[in-house]
């Protein structure tokens, strides 16, 4: 829901979400539809590059019609408020997607540090410890700073 959410401020108030959105991966949209759509806004230039021809243009990149007719839906969707969006709101859309994001990641690291072992390698073993640290960090930043963090 929130990666809905997000996607429907990149393309009805790119002015929002740019230009932290254009720095996200297509990784960070778990589900394949907006993972379609996140591309085709890449493809179109990003949020940032936003103009009077935007939603032609993503709709253009997007690869297929049920894409298209994703991103026709998104940018026409009501988004979930009572009010006029602003920066607040979409920073907390913003930071929603991306902790979710470092949360999958941690989840994946500490999976690999698990299968390592006691027997690993002394080197891989730090990087891999490192990381995870990097991860927690950037995922407590995230939730004390919000939107300042990213």
């Amino acid at each position: 829901r929130v990666e809905r959410e997000l996607l429907k401020l990149a393309l009805q108030r790119p002015e929002l979400v740019s230009p932290a959105f254009d720095a996200y991966g297509i990784d960070e949209f778990t589900a394949p539809p907006y993972a379609a759509v996140r591309r085709a806004i890449e493809e179109a230039g990003g949020a940032s590059g936003a103009d009077g021809d935007y939603l032609t243009r993503v709709r253009e990149a997007a690869p297929d019609d049920t894409v298209r007719a994703m991103c026709t839906e998104l940018a026409v969707e009501p988004l979930n408020l009572r009010r006029d969006p602003d920066e607040a709101y979409a920073g907390v859309q913003l930071v929603a997607v991306r902790l979710a994001a470092v949360n999958r990641r941690i989840g994946e690291v500490q999976g690999a540090l698990q299968r390592l072992g006691p027997g690993a390698d002394a080197a891989h073993l730090a990087a891999v410890q490192n990381e995870l640290w990097v991860l927690q960090q950037y995922g407590q930043s995230l939730r004390e700073k919000g939107a300042a963090a990213l």
